[in-house]
């Protein structure tokens, strides 16, 4: 996967032990994957396990790994592309499997989308009411 230089330091602070350790680490994951779901979309920031680290530092790596996530569900990405791109960033095996099952997770629970392979548009349309007449803009 291509990713941003952004993106790999956010990833690479996340792998960081010093940073996130294990217990943080695996709740972020939780979180930032529930995020991505519309029906439970919990924030890192203000999390009661995760408020010990900097606020700048959580924003950054929720971005960079929502952003892995969402490219690697748009690439379909198996897992050997998952691991091989979270070990580039340093991730221990253990945090490897800890994400990888929670993309796993995801995956699995968004399977019963299917590709439709067509545009879709959404328009919306003001009217004004002037006299007798109504206008379209």
């Amino acid at each position: 996967m291509e990713l941003s230089e952004s993106v790999l330091k956010g990833l690479q602070t996340l792998a960081d032990p010093n940073v996130f350790d294990l217990k943080s680490f695996t709740t972020f994951t939780e979180v930032a994957f529930d995020s991505l779901d519309s029906s439970r979309g919990e924030s890192v920031l203000g999390h009661p396990e995760l408020r010990h680290i900097d606020q700048t530092t959580l924003k950054h790596c929720h971005t960079a790994a929502t952003t892995f996530i969402l490219e690697g569900v748009k690439q379909n990405a198996d897992k050997s592309t998952i691991s091989s791109c979270l070990e580039d960033v340093r991730f221990q095996n253990e945090r490897v499997d800890t994400f990888y099952n929670s993309f796993q997770v995801m995956f699995l629970y968004n399977s019963h989308v299917h590709k439709v392979n067509q545009p879709s548009y959404l328009i919306s349309l003001n009217t004004e009411v002037c006299n007798t007449y109504s206008y379209v803009q």
